[in-house]
């Protein structure tokens, strides 16, 4: 409101002006939908979607609230020319994308929500659920075979999610997700079957250039979380041989699976019985490294896939708030999930350090991107691009 001296005496307006008013509002109005109407299509062009306009309402919310989750998913397709592309920058590729955000955005804590529906399951076809007992006992026999430690337990499968633009001129956002059931077996005998070939190969063929939601998969919900310490070195995994996936390779600090609640078996929610996948970054922080890390401390960058196993991760980073020497001692005297890495190693969080350590060394794909986008966000971009084209050329697979 203007802030002006008002005589106590009421003054009757000409109409004109009443209608002056109106005019002024109503156009501050149409430019303010204008200005969300523009970022949206901005958003959309520059992945190239083809969606009908009922898309709108619930994958990207506009400045009201209150938008219901569809009744069912209605799934959409990038244009047949689009497909996901690996992360590339300089001379270093990795096979993995954004799905949800990009390597420079960033949702804090409290930016993030994830509601649950009983009823939301993933998308899995017929062909694959025709598939999925041999290819289950499968899973078991080879992981039985070479010692490899598996086990059932309910988790979240990623149904779909939905971003609030907030503010449409600072593009202020937040990430709202909607989980629905699953299990570790559902995620063994579909995103563990797909480079062993065991799906039907029109499932294979679409994986790469299909949202989240339309995955014909377990879209069991995990994290990937970069842990950067007080002295800016990256902690890292040497992943033992005795993990289902990506044995002996490198990996970032934190990783695991959102784990849902059921009887006795404990899950990561909220005080109000939301699930929480900041409550699982912090869970498997304690897990693996022996430190419960404060919620303030935990930054996300979005959604990415691996273009292996086609798991949908939240990755982002964990500035813990110690030396890495003292995460060290912390994780081998108090960490749980010491059969899931030989090693504990450190680099220090350079452009050049991390580059060279790309080339030289075996990481999990997904990690490098979470890797990558932490070091964006630390030195920039421009310092990242200049240091990755100095680079061997390299494919991180």
């Amino acid at each position: 409101h203007n802030c002006r001296n008002r005589p106590e005496t009421p003054i009757i307006l000409p109409a004109m002006s009443y209608l002056g008013e109106a005019l002024t509002i109503l156009g501050a109005v149409s430019a303010a939908l204008g200005a969300v109407a523009a970022w949206l299509q901005i958003r959309g062009s520059r992945r190239g979607i083809t969606r009908n306009h009922n898309w709108l309402h619930w994958r990207t919310a506009s400045v009201y609230h209150g938008v219901a989750w569809p009744a069912s998913s209605q799934a959409y397709r990038l244009e047949s020319s689009m497909r996901f592309a690996p992360a590339t920058v300089g001379s270093i590729t990795i096979d993995a994308s954004m799905r949800v955000g990009n390597l420079m955005t960033a949702w804090s804590q409290d930016l993030i929500h994830a509601s649950y529906k009983p009823g939301c399951h993933s998308n899995i076809p017929k062909s694959v659920q025709g598939v999925y007992g041999r290819n289950l006992q499968r899973r078991i026999a080879e992981a039985q075979r070479d010692g490899v430690v598996i086990f059932d337990g309910p988790s979240y499968a990623l149904c779909d999610y939905r971003i609030f633009v907030d503010n449409p001129i600072t593009k202020s956002t937040r990430l709202e997700l909607l989980l629905g059931p699953t299990s570790y077996y559902n995620y063994l005998a579909t995103n563990l079957s797909v480079p062993c070939g065991d799906l039907p190969d029109d499932v294979l063929k679409i994986l790469p250039s299909v949202e989240i939601p339309d995955l014909p998969l377990s879209n069991q919900f995990a994290i990937n979380f970069s842990i950067v310490t007080s002295d800016n070195r990256l902690v890292l995994q040497r992943r033992s041989s005795r993990v289902a996936n990506y044995p002996r390779r490198l990996a970032n600090g934190v990783n695991g699976t959102t784990q849902r609640g059921v009887d006795q078996h404990a899950g990561d929610e909220s005080e109000a019985g939301d699930p929480d996948p900041i409550a699982t970054v912090r869970r498997e922080c304690h897990e693996e490294i022996g430190i419960l890390p404060a919620r303030s401390s935990i930054i996300s960058y979005g959604i990415a896939v691996d273009h292996r196993y086609y798991q949908p991760l939240l990755i982002g980073e964990v500035n813990i708030g110690v030396t890495f020497e003292e995460v060290h001692s912390a994780a081998m005297a108090w960490a749980e999930d010491k059969f899931e890495y030989s090693n504990f190693e450190s680099l220090p969080l350079t452009p050049d350090r991390i580059s060279e350590s790309f080339v030289t060394d075996s990481w999990m794909p997904v990690c490098a991107l979470t890797t990558l986008a932490t070091l964006i966000h630390r030195v920039g971009r421009t310092e990242v691009q200049d240091a990755f084209e100095r680079s061997e050329k390299c494919v991180i697979e």
